[in-house]
Protein backbone atom coordinates (compact mmCIF):
# COMPACT_ATOMS: atom_id res chain seq x y z
CA UNK A 1 0.00 0.00 0.00
CA UNK A 2 2.85 2.84 0.60
CA UNK A 3 4.29 1.84 -2.97
CA UNK A 4 1.70 3.79 -4.44
CA UNK A 5 1.02 6.73 -2.33
CA UNK A 6 4.23 8.68 -3.32
CA UNK A 7 3.48 9.48 -6.76
CA UNK A 8 1.77 12.21 -8.11
CA UNK A 9 -1.71 12.00 -10.31
CA UNK A 10 -0.95 12.85 -13.72
CA UNK A 11 -3.74 15.72 -14.32
CA UNK A 12 -4.57 14.08 -17.70
CA UNK A 13 -4.85 10.63 -17.16
CA UNK A 14 -4.03 8.11 -20.19
CA UNK A 15 -1.83 10.27 -21.85
CA UNK A 16 1.28 9.02 -23.11
CA UNK A 17 4.20 9.13 -20.83
CA UNK A 18 6.43 9.22 -24.04
CA UNK A 19 8.30 12.22 -24.02
CA UNK A 20 7.12 14.52 -26.80
CA UNK A 21 10.33 15.37 -28.07
CA UNK A 22 11.09 11.79 -28.99
CA UNK A 23 14.59 11.49 -26.85
CA UNK A 24 15.14 11.21 -23.23
CA UNK A 25 15.85 14.94 -22.06
CA UNK A 26 18.54 13.72 -19.80
CA UNK A 27 20.13 12.25 -22.49
CA UNK A 28 19.97 15.18 -24.99
CA UNK A 29 21.66 16.83 -21.95
CA UNK A 30 24.32 15.26 -21.52
CA UNK A 31 25.91 15.42 -25.11
CA UNK A 32 27.56 18.02 -25.65
CA UNK A 33 27.40 20.52 -28.65
CA UNK A 34 29.67 20.07 -31.61
CA UNK A 35 32.78 21.99 -30.61
CA UNK A 36 34.33 24.59 -32.78
CA UNK A 37 37.76 24.81 -34.75
CA UNK A 38 39.41 27.49 -32.96
CA UNK A 39 42.03 27.91 -36.05
CA UNK A 40 38.39 28.03 -37.86
CA UNK A 41 38.82 32.13 -37.83
CA UNK A 42 42.39 32.35 -39.32
CA UNK A 43 41.22 31.08 -42.75
CA UNK A 44 41.11 34.01 -44.10
CA UNK A 45 44.65 35.33 -43.14
CA UNK A 46 46.11 32.19 -44.69
CA UNK A 47 47.83 32.19 -47.50
CA UNK A 48 46.32 30.53 -50.95
CA UNK A 49 49.58 28.09 -52.06
CA UNK A 50 48.12 27.96 -55.57
CA UNK A 51 44.51 29.02 -56.86
CA UNK A 52 43.81 25.72 -58.56
CA UNK A 53 43.16 22.70 -56.86
CA UNK A 54 45.19 19.34 -56.86
CA UNK A 55 44.21 16.17 -56.51
CA UNK A 56 44.01 15.21 -52.89
CA UNK A 57 45.40 11.40 -53.05
CA UNK A 58 44.50 10.13 -49.65
CA UNK A 59 41.73 11.93 -48.94
CA UNK A 60 38.87 10.41 -50.78
CA UNK A 61 40.46 11.37 -54.04
CA UNK A 62 37.40 10.68 -56.32
CA UNK A 63 35.31 12.43 -54.23
CA UNK A 64 37.27 15.58 -53.39
CA UNK A 65 39.95 17.87 -55.20
CA UNK A 66 42.00 20.40 -52.67
CA UNK A 67 43.57 24.05 -52.36
CA UNK A 68 46.32 24.39 -49.75
CA UNK A 69 45.99 27.52 -47.57
CA UNK A 70 49.09 27.87 -45.11
CA UNK A 71 50.58 30.05 -42.57
CA UNK A 72 52.08 33.46 -44.70
CA UNK A 73 55.03 33.75 -43.03
CA UNK A 74 55.48 29.43 -44.44
CA UNK A 75 54.40 30.09 -47.63
CA UNK A 76 57.57 30.26 -49.48
CA UNK A 77 59.29 27.46 -47.70
CA UNK A 78 55.75 25.10 -48.48
CA UNK A 79 56.09 25.80 -52.50
CA UNK A 80 60.21 24.74 -52.20
CA UNK A 81 59.17 21.78 -50.39
CA UNK A 82 61.72 19.33 -50.37
CA UNK A 83 63.41 16.37 -48.02
CA UNK A 84 64.75 18.01 -45.16
CA UNK A 85 62.69 21.08 -45.49
CA UNK A 86 60.65 22.54 -41.92
CA UNK A 87 58.03 24.82 -41.38
CA UNK A 88 58.37 26.84 -38.26
CA UNK A 89 56.28 26.13 -34.93
CA UNK A 90 52.70 28.22 -35.20
CA UNK A 91 52.38 27.30 -38.99
CA UNK A 92 49.21 26.51 -39.92
CA UNK A 93 48.88 23.87 -43.61
CA UNK A 94 44.95 23.26 -44.40
CA UNK A 95 43.73 21.25 -46.94
CA UNK A 96 40.21 23.30 -48.18
CA UNK A 97 38.40 20.01 -50.00
CA UNK A 98 36.03 21.15 -52.89
CA UNK A 99 33.82 18.75 -54.41
CA UNK A 100 35.02 17.26 -57.79
CA UNK A 101 32.14 17.58 -59.86
CA UNK A 102 30.75 21.16 -58.68
CA UNK A 103 33.22 22.52 -56.00
CA UNK A 104 30.83 22.82 -53.55
CA UNK A 105 33.26 23.48 -50.25
CA UNK A 106 34.25 20.23 -48.40
CA UNK A 107 35.46 19.53 -45.13
CA UNK A 108 38.63 21.17 -43.79
CA UNK A 109 41.97 18.65 -43.41
CA UNK A 110 44.14 21.35 -40.72
CA UNK A 111 47.55 20.84 -38.95
CA UNK A 112 49.14 22.73 -36.84
CA UNK A 113 52.65 22.60 -35.62
CA UNK A 114 52.97 23.17 -31.91
CA UNK A 115 56.35 23.03 -29.79
CA UNK A 116 55.21 19.45 -29.32
CA UNK A 117 54.96 18.54 -32.94
CA UNK A 118 51.75 18.45 -35.61
CA UNK A 119 48.45 18.29 -34.63
CA UNK A 120 45.82 17.30 -36.77
CA UNK A 121 42.47 17.75 -37.37
CA UNK A 122 39.22 18.35 -39.29
CA UNK A 123 35.80 20.42 -39.64
CA UNK A 124 33.14 20.59 -41.23
CA UNK A 125 32.40 23.63 -43.98
CA UNK A 126 31.05 25.46 -41.46
CA UNK A 127 34.20 24.74 -38.73
CA UNK A 128 32.51 22.44 -36.25
CA UNK A 129 35.26 19.71 -35.32
CA UNK A 130 34.74 16.20 -36.87
CA UNK A 131 35.92 13.06 -35.25
CA UNK A 132 39.96 12.61 -34.95
CA UNK A 133 41.14 10.49 -37.46
CA UNK A 134 44.33 8.38 -36.44
CA UNK A 135 45.27 7.80 -40.03
CA UNK A 136 45.91 11.66 -40.19
CA UNK A 137 49.45 10.81 -38.13
CA UNK A 138 49.86 7.36 -39.65
CA UNK A 139 50.43 9.11 -43.12
CA UNK A 140 51.62 12.38 -42.50
CA UNK A 141 54.81 9.93 -40.36
CA UNK A 142 55.93 9.31 -44.24
CA UNK A 143 55.36 12.36 -46.00
CA UNK A 144 58.94 13.74 -47.28
CA UNK A 145 60.07 15.89 -44.42
CA UNK A 146 58.29 17.37 -41.31
CA UNK A 147 55.63 15.61 -41.63
CA UNK A 148 54.50 17.44 -44.06
CA UNK A 149 53.52 16.48 -47.53
CA UNK A 150 54.61 19.53 -49.79
CA UNK A 151 53.55 20.47 -53.61
CA UNK A 152 54.19 17.23 -55.79
CA UNK A 153 53.95 14.95 -52.76
CA UNK A 154 52.08 11.62 -52.83
CA UNK A 155 51.68 9.38 -50.06
CA UNK A 156 54.20 6.09 -50.28
CA UNK A 157 51.18 4.08 -48.32
CA UNK A 158 48.43 5.12 -50.33
CA UNK A 159 46.36 2.84 -52.04
CA UNK A 160 43.29 4.80 -53.02
CA UNK A 161 44.40 6.74 -56.00
CA UNK A 162 44.35 3.50 -57.66
CA UNK A 163 40.42 3.27 -56.30
CA UNK A 164 37.30 4.39 -58.21
CA UNK A 165 35.24 4.36 -56.23
CA UNK A 166 37.52 6.59 -53.70
CA UNK A 167 37.14 3.97 -50.64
Amino acid sequence: MCGCAGKALDPWPGRSTVNPGGADPTAAAARAPPEHWQGYDLLATLALASDKPSPTNNHEPFRWKMRVRISPGALSSYLNWRAGSALPDGTWVVAEHLARQDNELGPYYFAHKTAQGWQFGASSPEGLLLAPAEGCVLCHKDAPADEIFGPGSVPTNSTEVQRPDGG
